[in-house]
């Protein structure tokens, strides 16, 4: 007597799998890589990357700040969405070296021995979001796609997000976390405005 439970391709515990996407980017065209620079050196380092020929994108929102001289003034500045991150255009069959030694760069994100890539469509929703992102919300306007913001709660209090949908009471927010860019839904009553 024989048992023939492994002839069919479908119950063969060694046949080939369905292949899951994985949650970053290994591909074999050119991506953009995730870089983490020095701290407060994101333009420094993004101009010294783009001076050795890389494309880069560093994201940008405008915020509204009190001056340290005169409390009761606020001034419009831009600082970065993701502090201490870029994106670098990169070629998977080229060294990333070169990005690594550029001056403003602390490391690159990798997954063991291989750049950890951000999904093109990630940088095309956070590209289309540059124009809201020009000028501050005024205090007290609800949330929209394109606005940055923080956490009020903890463990996200520190992480610097983006809101990328907003249904209801609940804000859908983009954040780097775990070395790749996350999508995260939290409620509205959660969020606050960047400082």
């Amino acid at each position: 007597m024989s048992l023939t439970l492994d002839r069919s391709p479908h119950t063969r515990l060694d046949a080939a799998q369905p292949r899951r996407e994985p949650a970053g980017c290994y591909c074999n065209s050119p991506g953009w890589a995730v870089a983490h620079t020095r701290s407060q050196a994101e333009l420094w380092a993004a101009s010294n990357l783009r001076q050795r020929g890389y494309q880069t994108y560093l994201p940008l929102c405008a915020i509204r700040i009190r001056d340290r001289v005169i409390p009761t003034m606020t001034r419009i500045v831009s600082r970065p969405l993701f502090a201490g991150y870029l994106f670098v255009r990169h070629d998977p069959r080229d060294s990333w070296r070169p990005i690594y030694e550029t001056p403003g760069i602390a490391s690159v994100l990798k997954n063991g021995s291989q750049l950890q890539y951000a999904r093109d469509a990630d940088i095309r929703a956070l590209q289309a979001g540059d124009d809201a992102r020009a000028t501050p919300p005024h205090p007290g306007a609800s949330w929209a796609p394109g606005m940055p913001c923080r956490a009020a709660t903890s463990p996200l209090r520190d992480l610097d997000a983006v809101v990328t949908q907003v249904h209801g009471t609940n804000a859908t927010i983009g954040l780097i976390m775990l070395g790749q860019m996350r999508q995260l839904t939290v409620p509205v009553a959660c969020l606050v405005a960047r400082e």
